[in-house]
């Protein structure tokens, strides 16, 4: 549990590294708990660097909503992943598809609600929309 600092990530996440240009795509999983904003700041930091919310869904259900909210505060929503993390018992799979869209579609809905922040915010950004989808996980 003391190596799970999700800053320890950085040196793989770091575009330049020993003057070598490198754009990886990382995703760190689980969503870097139980330090959740420290993972969102590594996400909202560098631009290759996404952000996954799977162990929270199943196996943190307090205060779910409040970490949704966390994290969509710091990082920009083309970058975050959903995933269950459900295994083996029938019934998590059940609870992540049920918790994931009650308390996800939660936070968005209010997210979106919300105005654009002035100053320089991150949430009045073009990139910003649900609508869009980063460059390199295009479905299509």
């Amino acid at each position: 549990m003391r190596n799970q600092d999700p800053f320890f990530l950085e040196v793989v996440v770091r575009f330049d590294r020993d003057n070598m240009m490198r754009m990886p795509k990382i995703i760190p999983l689980h969503a870097g708990y139980p330090s959740v904003g420290k993972a969102a700041w590594l996400s909202h930091l560098y631009p290759k660097c996404y952000f996954e919310l799977s162990i929270m869904t199943t196996h943190v259900h307090q205060y779910l909503y409040q970490r949704y909210m966390q994290v969509m505060e710091v990082v920009p929503l083309s970058k975050i992943l959903f995933a269950s993390d459900a295994y083996h018992i029938p019934e998590l799979y059940w609870l992540a598809g049920r918790w994931g869209k009650r308390y996800l579609a939660k936070a968005l809905t209010d997210y979106r609600r919300r105005k654009p922040v002035s100053g320089g915010g991150h949430r009045g950004r073009k990139d910003d929309t649900l609508q869009e989808q980063p460059q390199g996980l295009r479905t299509r």
